[in-house]
């Protein structure tokens, strides 16, 4: 109880002394006088409007509060979403040796896809709302084959690209017409601060083998 009243004492000090040295101002006894000058009904407009002003300003601020909290939670969703679907790519790979001769098997007596694969990325991505420049291939060369199918090992760029596209354009891969699984992902966040990804894919892609 004494701490607090000590406490109240040194404000009421310090608000004398601060009221004091105001009244001691040039410019605001120049200030004092003004008002002292106006209207009632003036000075009452004049109340009301810095209220105004200052009961906006309030909203406003809580309205920006409000949204970036909202922008974070979106951005922490897509993330998680992002983070789930890495570790699950472990999965995906473990699958890679079944997956050959099943691409084979599936193509039996169809004649497989032999367009470049740029051209093909180029396609998904803009099915996926990515702008087909963003993409480069960075590395292609052969992997593993069998009698059913050809292993074409590709690592694929991504530029200027957003979790939700990007996550959007590796299922599309995945589920596409041709047999393509992620063996890795690697991102790397723009450094503008305008939550852009530059991301880079280690893709397996499987051309299946015509029979004679």
């Amino acid at each position: 109880m004494e701490s607090n009243q000590t406490l109240a004492e040194k404000l009421t000090d310090w608000s004398r002394t601060a009221s004091e040295w105001l009244n001691d101002q040039q410019w605001y006894q120049e200030a004092r006088a003004k008002w002292d000058e106006l209207e009632p009904q003036t000075k009452t407009y004049i109340k009301l409007g810095l209220g105004t002003f200052a009961l906006l300003s309030v909203f406003f601020t809580l309205l920006s509060s409000v949204w970036s909290t909202h922008s974070l939670k979106t951005e922490l969703e897509d993330k998680n979403s992002l983070v789930n679907f890495i570790r699950g790519a472990n999965d995906e790979i473990r699958r890679l040796k079944d997956l050959m001769p099943a691409a084979g098997a599936g193509a039996a007596g169809s004649k497989p896809e032999t367009a470049p694969w740029l051209s093909y990325f180029e396609s998904s991505a803009t099915s996926s709302g990515i702008e087909p420049a963003n993409l480069s291939l960075l590395a292609e060369k052969a992997g593993q084959s069998s009698d059913s199918a050809k292993e074409t090992l590709i690592d694929l760029k991504v530029k200027h690209v957003n979790i939700k596209k990007l996550t959007l354009l590796i299922k599309t891969l995945e589920t596409g017409s041709r047999p393509i699984k992620v063996r890795n992902l690697s991102v790397e966040a723009q450094s503008d601060g305008s939550g852009y990804l530059d991301a880079t894919l280690s893709l397996s892609g499987f051309t299946p083998t015509q029979s004679p």
